[in-house]
């Protein structure tokens, strides 16, 4: 499943690439729970006025609305539950960080358009700004030997595609703010020396992974096309990470979500 140079790539690259991961028929079953997952969050956030706290909303620059993100997911989808405790994943990050491993974080990035208003966007662009996942975690106390998982479901070219900035986890992190308890994970790329880019733009059905230390960032989805993906995110346990490491960090980024009514109709699912 994992060769000597998968490791050294993702040791040396920070990245690694796996093609025809899933099958067309798991990719087909994946954006069908992807579309139902946005269906549900746009409607509870119609029914309530208000966007659901588990949603990132932007406007793009017609100002139509844009579904980012949407997370936590565990309890939204036995699917994607599922797909987190696939060997096809837990197992590559248990080759790759040479120890056993925690679930830390899960959600599914879409960039969809909707026909839906719930008040002001609550994020600022439907791209992110170049960021570190762990400079975000670094107050849950998760240790920074992590993986995180992309698992495309469509075409990303000319839609938003992620950026990885390759060997830029060896490189000590020029964060926007430095104080580890504000969780700020933004980077200034003018204070780095990160000459190499890579897109994912890899075909739905692949697998890529990074280490939680890499500088990324994503482009805003300028096209009419959804751009849907999920990410998956594990912590080693030999480094420190536990299960109340993924409680602290679901309880930081959606202390909001903890006080809404979750639960989607069986008949639903």
């Amino acid at each position: 499943m994992l060769s000597e140079l998968d490791r050294t790539k993702f040791q040396e690259d920070g990245y690694v690439v796996w093609r025809d991961v899933l099958s067309p028929a798991e990719v087909d079953e994946l954006m069908a729970e992807a579309d139902r997952v946005v269906d549900w969050a746009v409607r509870s956030s119609r029914e309530r006025g208000a966007w659901n706290p588990r949603m990132d909303v932007a406007a793009d620059d017609a100002g139509r609305q844009i579904v980012r993100s949407i997370s936590p997911m565990l309890d939204l989808s036995p699917k994607i539950a599922r797909l987190t405790e696939d060997s096809r994943f837990r197992g590559r990050a248990r080759a790759l960080l040479g120890s056993d491993v925690v679930l830390i974080d899960e959600k599914l990035n879409t960039k969809t358009i909707i026909e839906a208003d719930c008040g002001p966007p609550n994020v600022g662009s439907g791209g992110w700004t170049p960021h570190q996942d762990w400079g975000y975690l670094r107050p849950t106390g998760c240790p920074d030997a992590g993986a995180t998982f992309v698992i495309p479901l469509d075409e990303a070219r000319g839609r938003g595609p992620i950026v990885l900035y390759p060997g830029s986890h060896l490189q000590p992190p020029a964060y926007a703010d430095a104080d580890p308890a504000h969780g700020n994970g933004r980077v200034d790329l003018k204070k780095m020396k990160l000459p190499q880019r890579k897109e994912i733009t890899e075909p739905p059905g692949s697998v890529v992974a990074f280490d939680f230390r890499m500088i990324h960032q994503s482009k805003p989805n300028r096209s009419l096309k959804p751009r849907r993906l999920f990410i998956i995110a594990y912590a080693s346990t030999d480094a420190g990470a536990t299960a109340e490491t993924r409680r602290r960090w679901q309880l930081q980024r959606s202390s909001a979500a903890a006080r809404f009514e979750t639960r989607i109709p069986e008949a639903a699912l």
